[in-house]
């Protein structure tokens, strides 16, 4: 639970109630982010 703190702290105190769009964007910025690093990863060399 302590991973979810931060996430729930910046909810509550965003100026706009509702998050549903920011949320969903944020989540498709992450999963690019993540898909990118698994990318860099496998295509590294291994050492």
């Amino acid at each position: 639970m302590a991973p979810a703190a931060p996430f729930s702290l910046a909810r509550r105190d965003s100026p706009q109630p509702t998050i549903t769009g920011t949320d969903r964007k944020t989540a498709e910025a992450a999963t690019r982010f993540i898909v990118k690093l698994a990318r860099m990863i496998l295509v590294a060399p291994s050492h």
